[in-house]
């Protein structure tokens, strides 16, 4: 290879690295986006499903005595 094909070359590569640099960047906001609708999703479920074990009657709260009353034990 000249001079002329290596730098021909060099510019090449610095487009791809360039173009996997912006690539990676897209996919680490796109996983942090999931991360944060997954524990998003993670707390609703468990305040579903603590109302809903309030409202059966299972339990009064799930942090101690509520109100004065005691917990079911």
């Amino acid at each position: 290879m000249d001079l002329e094909q290596l730098k021909q070359r060099r510019d090449e590569l610095i487009k791809d690295n360039e173009w996997a640099d912006e690539l990676i960047k897209k996919k680490e906001e796109e996983l942090w986006e999931v991360k944060v609708r997954t524990i998003a999703a993670s707390e609703l479920a468990r305040s579903a499903l603590e109302s809903a074990v309030r409202s059966a009657g299972i339990v009064d709260t799930f942090y101690g005595p509520d109100n004065g009353k005691e917990g079911i034990e």
